[in-house]
């Protein structure tokens, strides 16, 4: 609780996303996106852009249908951590992103980074870069090269 305290305390930011309702979770699926392509995040469901908490509705299937939502609209699929967390009184819902060495993700066919509080649509040359990156991550093992058959493998 104190960290929720915490993360409303510092307001929005490169990491904190406020949204009044799921009403708005295409945005915030944008936002998650955007966070899993840099440093993770939290989006709250049930504040307000100020800080100021509303409450949200939550039960069991209002928590499926964001997970639903985040998986269908993502690619490669995110899978975020949905928590009901009371806040001043009131019930809200608290999303948490991990930084994923999948990126870039896309959401709703397009590739998301967070700077400052707001989302940006990656341009081709920075998606390309993470692209890349993911590619090096994986290794040299993992790159094929164009025009290679088996008789190219070198078995020792």
């Amino acid at each position: 609780m104190d960290d929720v305290q915490h993360l409303l305390a510092s307001g929005e930011s490169q990491t904190v996303e406020f949204k009044k309702s799921t009403a708005s979770l295409r945005e915030a699926i944008e936002t998650l996106c955007a966070f899993a392509n840099q440093h993770g995040g939290y989006v709250i469901f049930g504040v307000d852009d100020n800080g100021t908490v509303i409450g949200q509705q939550v039960s069991d299937d209002t928590l499926k249908n964001i997970a639903n939502a985040v998986q269908l609209n993502t690619d490669p699929k995110l899978y975020p951590t949905l928590e009901q967390v009371d806040i001043a009184g009131k019930s809200c819902i608290l999303v948490t992103i991990e930084e994923s060495p999948l990126k870039p993700h896309l959401a709703y066919g397009r590739a998301y980074l967070r700077v400052g509080p707001t989302n940006q649509q990656l341009d081709r040359e920075h998606y390309a870069q993470l692209l890349q990156q993911r590619f090096n991550g994986y290794g040299f093992d993992h790159l094929v090269q164009p025009g290679a058959t088996l008789a190219d493998i070198d078995t020792d």
